[in-house]
């Protein structure tokens, strides 16, 4: 038996409901709420269904969502932060609006269904997530695609990659043997190697394996000229440790709960009424099963 049985699963909503984005770039406007929360539902039921590792499927004790804030104040700190690529047609702007206009409604039918979720204005879903191991001394498994929050494994913490090609648990053991370093230094690695996905730079021309080095060996790692341009970008390197630290600034959320609710399912059920979801209703007692 796993030692991950009767962990709760910390959701990264947003990159769940995000996940089939691209695949909508080519779909009219007007499907693109239905195939979202269509999309987002079938995710949380087979998150809920629990995780397979090897051959032993980890069921959560608890399902928790986590949604990032419109607003940041990661990009108060740093104007480029999550910088909107340029390279959009008029259509996938208008996609990725429709998508903006439909994660409230989202948030609020899993709210009426009774589903855990948090959000706090000014924070990311990783902020919850890395206060919810902070704050609870239980064991967590982070569900997400987001390599940032590898800074939160530890002996009770591990992440489950929702990675279509890497499906797979990433432990504190399992981390260290692929990279080498502990996981408290993974937030200085992206400050120094750059965070694509959140458009931080770091040092230009080191990359996210010299970086490692850099952090696992000191100049031993590296070239004199790769260390002198990590030596002459101190400052710079700290603001990216901010952005990439989590929680950002240690922030702690006061009203945060383990607790496991009961959904409602009259409510599910007029949610699946409403978008026509009608595959939920024909198998309600495999979601019943996975969500309770």
């Amino acid at each position: 038996m796993s030692k991950w049985n009767d962990s709760i699963f910390l959701v990264d909503a947003n990159y769940v409901a995000y996940r089939g984005l691209y695949g909508l770039f080519q779909a009219p406007i007007s499907e693109i709420e239905n195939a979202m929360f269509y999309g987002f539902t079938n995710t949380l039921i087979s998150i809920g269904k629990g995780v397979k590792v090897g051959k032993e499927r980890i069921k959560p004790k608890n399902i928790i969502l986590c949604w990032d804030s419109k607003h940041s104040y990661r990009r108060m700190l740093y104007p480029g932060y999550k910088k909107r690529p340029d390279n959009l047609d008029d259509h996938q702007k208008k996609v990725i609006e429709a998508v903006q206009v439909a994660f409230p409604k989202l948030r609020s039918w899993m709210q009426r269904i009774n589903i855990p979720g948090y959000l706090y204005a000014g924070y990311e879903a990783d902020d919850l997530m890395a206060a919810f191991v902070k704050q609870f001394n239980h064991k967590f498994i982070i569900v997400t695609r987001d390599e940032d929050l590898f800074q939160m494994l530890n002996k009770r913490v591990a992440m489950y990659r929702l990675v279509k090609k890497e499906k797979k648990l990433y432990t504190v053991d399992t981390f260290i043997d692929k990279y080498g370093i502990g996981p408290n230094k993974w937030a200085r690695v992206k400050a120094i190697g750059g965070c694509t996905s959140d458009t931080i730079p770091g040092v230009k021309g080191i990359g996210e394996k010299t970086a490692i080095k850099y952090l696992a060996d000191g100049d031993m790692g590296v070239s004199i000229h790769q260390s002198s341009k990590i030596l002459s970008n101190i400052e710079r390197i700290d603001l990216f440790e901010t952005l990439t630290t989590l929680p950002l600034e240690g922030k702690v959320f006061p009203q945060l709960s383990i607790d496991k609710r009961e959904p409602d399912w009259d409510a599910f059920t007029k949610f699946c009424q409403v978008y026509n979801f009608k595959s939920f209703i024909m198998k309600f007692k495999d979601v019943m099963e996975a969500l309770t």
